[in-house]
């Protein structure tokens, strides 16, 4: 009679296991908050640390905070400011400086870019900073990219990111910077790649892996803030003599 009730313990805790085992999933996480650090040119502001927190809304992702530290300089952005950023898109964040017109008393400047939604249409907002805090944003006309002369292949990297970038923001995919093959358009796989990355807003095409040595096509998307510059986190790059859509030949060290 033991043995019965030992083995029926046995079936059931198997059972049990079985079921839970077969409905285990993977859930994609949202977002709430993300750090970044970027280093700008000295005589701008340096190392800056942008801090953001969102919070869920009717629409989608709302951001609740916004903080720039740069210099031993906390500048934050009025919360009716970010009441106006709608459906943030926190993985296409950028940031940029530039020098201004000091001897006129303008710049310098701090520029944190993200793609997102004011209302009515997609757009890219930026906030601009100056040396003494928040100055204003910015809303920028997120289609001027597909107006810009693209070859083929650009239009389609860029096509690729924006679908990618709105699933994690959607919370069916999680935030890497490897683009699974689902996502690649029909121009994407003629290149035949093993493995598409994105760095730096842009997206690689990883073609050919020889002795530690990556090689294919670096495609620049328009709204990134970082044109390709060889020796930059190991890249080297080969631009063919006129090209106008940007995409590069390029060579990284995988160690």
């Amino acid at each position: 009679m033991k043995k019965i009730i030992a083995a029926f313990g046995i079936l059931v805790i198997l059972a049990l296991t079985g079921a839970s085992l077969q409905a285990s999933e993977e859930d994609g996480a949202t977002i709430t908050k993300i750090e970044l650090t970027a280093k700008t040119t000295v005589n701008t502001f340096g190392e800056v640390m942008v801090c953001a927190e969102t919070t869920q809304g009717k629409n989608g992702l709302d951001l609740s905070s916004l903080i720039v530290t740069a210099k031993g300089k906390r500048m934050s952005v009025p919360k009716e400011t970010l009441a106006q950023i709608s459906r943030p898109r926190i993985m296409t964040t950028t940031v940029s400086s530039e020098v201004g017109y000091p001897s006129h008393n303008l710049g310098p400047f701090l520029y944190v870019c993200f793609l997102g939604d004011d209302g009515s249409m997609p757009c890219r907002f930026r906030l601009v900073f100056g040396a003494n805090g928040f100055r204003e944003l910015k809303r920028e006309d997120y289609s001027m990219p597909n107006k810009l002369l693209l070859g083929d292949l650009q239009k389609s990297a860029l096509e690729m990111y924006i679908t990618y970038v709105k699933a994690v923001d959607a919370g069916k995919e999680k935030s890497v910077t490897e683009i699974p093959p689902r996502y690649w358009t029909d121009p994407i796989k003629v290149i035949n790649p093993i493995k598409v990355y994105t760095h730096r807003a842009n997206v690689v095409l990883v073609q050919k892996v020889t002795n530690g040595v990556e090689s294919g096509k670096y495609i620049y998307i328009p709204f990134s803030s970082y044109l390709p510059q060889n020796g930059d986190d190991g890249f080297t790059f080969t631009l063919k003599a006129l090209s106008n859509d940007r995409v590069y030949d390029y060579q990284k060290s995988q160690k």
